[in-house]
């Protein structure tokens, strides 16, 4: 078994999510995630090729506890968003329509 101090990051699309200091990372730049945000995008990391809907996204997050309603969910997408074009990435959570989210 591997040492869990290994999985201190994870990296997907050239994009790293540090997992102890919830940072987004991409070259040289870097940007701090809030809770919810930092839930939202590891979700993502753990599903890369997977298209993952509204629903799917919420009951996640429910389940872990972070309570996040329909619209609390779209207010994160899109702060987490404007953080991924702080570090130069602006289309990586893409919108697949009428099914979901997509990285």
């Amino acid at each position: 078994m591997q040492d869990p101090i290994q999985y201190k990051e994870i990296k997907v699309k050239g994009i790293t999510l540090d997992l102890h200091l919830s940072i987004v990372k991409y070259g040289d730049k870097e940007v701090e995630l809030t809770r919810n945000e930092f839930h939202i995008l590891y979700y993502f990391f753990m599903n890369p090729d997977k298209i993952i809907s509204k629903e799917e996204l919420l009951d996640y997050l429910w389940n872990e506890k972070y309570y996040l309603d329909d619209n609390i969910l779209n207010v994160n997408l899109n702060r987490l968003r404007k953080k991924l074009e702080e570090i130069d990435q602006p289309n990586f959570i893409r919108n697949i329509r009428g099914k979901g989210y997509k990285i």
